[in-house]
């Protein structure tokens, strides 16, 4: 099963990151991404979603994806 790592950045500093979850399909790391923007959502928060590869998988600011998630569930 693939890993990936999740980060939480506001500019040029990471304020939180999560290492190898194990994810099914790569579509499944929205849940993940739907978690870290409870806890992250101020301004110029982003979060970055790496393959195993370290290629960016993901890229979304965290407001957008919160803006996004409730669209989805809505």
């Amino acid at each position: 099963m693939p890993s990936y790592d999740f980060e939480v950045w506001q500019g040029d500093r990471a304020l939180h990151s999560v290492k190898g979850v194990e994810l099914e399909r790569p579509a499944d790391a929205w849940d993940c991404v739907g978690n870290l923007v409870t806890r992250f959502d101020a301004p110029g928060c982003r979060i970055a979603v790496k393959d195993e590869s370290g290629d960016i998988a993901i890229l979304v600011g965290a407001r957008a994806a919160k803006q996004m998630l409730a669209a989805r569930v809505g």
